[in-house]
């Protein structure tokens, strides 16, 4: 199975994002490219319909958790949020919940829970879930980690573990 695809046209990247939306067999991608392309407004347009939830701009993994324990079912579409994946508890939660089996299990093992969630929540630590997530990046910004690409070219990632890519830089013609 290929696990990086390039995107050239416009056509061929709406292909992508319907596919994604049409598809819950598809847990999640990674998208990078130039800014300005339309990467986020074309995902954006073809997730109109799902329950989406978009992030942008910094967040904890403690944030992220509570997200995704309060949005079981949603799509999760994080644009340019570089911190994150910068931050290795997120990264390990965005792991879990890239996963390609549902439910998902999602874990937040420390006591800071206690008191902050539904108290008829059972197990406020843990989320079974089948969200999924699409996570865009923009090329050039600062601390990039997945390469350079040229201008006219958009770079798609279909990956089981979406940040391998990030961990293990791998040469894409």
């Amino acid at each position: 199975m290929r696990h990086h695809y390039t995107v050239r046209t416009y056509e061929e990247l709406r292909q992508w994002a319907a596919k994604f939306a049409s598809e819950s067999d598809l847990h999640s991608l990674v998208i990078f490219g130039t800014p300005g392309t339309g990467k986020t407004e074309t995902f954006t347009r073809a997730l109109e319909n799902e329950y989406l939830i978009p992030i942008k701009g910094r967040l904890t993994a403690f944030q992220l958790f509570r997200l995704i324990k309060e949005h079981l079912d949603a799509l999760f579409l994080f644009d340019d949020t570089r911190r994150i994946l910068k931050d290795f508890e997120c990264v390990n939660l965005l792991m879990a919940l890239g996963e390609h089996k549902t439910p998902k299990v999602i874990q937040w093992n420390t006591s800071t829970l206690k008191g902050k969630m539904d108290e008829k929540d059972d197990d406020p630590n843990t989320a079974f879930t089948t969200s999924r997530i699409v996570i865009v990046i923009n090329n050039g910004s600062s601390g990039s980690r997945v390469g350079k690409s040229s201008p006219s070219k958009l770079l798609l990632f279909r990956i089981l573990r979406p940040f391998r890519a990030f961990h293990e830089p791998r040469n894409v013609a």
